[in-house]
């Protein structure tokens, strides 16, 4: 098990670090699944939260990918807020959605993980224009 919940505040760092890198920020998503995603003890110091905003977000994010409006179904969105740092999943089609998004960066990124189908995997950064409201995927 990784030393993730001794020292959250230097590897979430490291995180939003990889994911303002301005070109290759789909390392943060490896880092974020290698040193989070499964780790228990930092799942169990995340509290769920509204879906407000990240499901019409997220939604658009998709859209914009498969070029075709796209639901995504079961969002679950967790939050550790003494860092503003949120992150979840959620199913679409066949593919799981991970993400993570830092507030006071307004920035996150995304990751569509093939499913049964096997087409391949699709990543995209987002940052929310206003508190709710229409993301800027790039």
């Amino acid at each position: 098990m990784s030393s993730t919940s001794q020292d959250l505040q230097y590897r979430l760092a490291v995180l939003r670090e990889k994911m303002e890198h301005p070109t290759n920020y789909e390392c943060a998503l490896t880092y974020f699944g290698d040193e989070f995603a499964t780790n228990h003890a930092f799942i169990a110091q995340s509290v769920r939260a509204s879906t407000d905003g990240f499901d019409t977000t997220l939604a658009q994010c998709v859209t914009t990918i498969f070029g075709k409006p796209t639901r995504i179904q079961r969002l679950t969105v967790l939050h550790l807020p003494e860092f503003g740092f949120y992150h979840g999943a959620g199913i679409v089609g066949s593919r799981a959605l991970m993400f993570c998004y830092f507030k006071q960066a307004n920035t996150g990124v995304l990751t569509l993980i093939p499913g049964l189908d096997g087409r391949g995997s699709h990543v995209g950064r987002f940052r929310f224009v206003s508190e709710v409201g229409s993301p800027h995927l790039n």
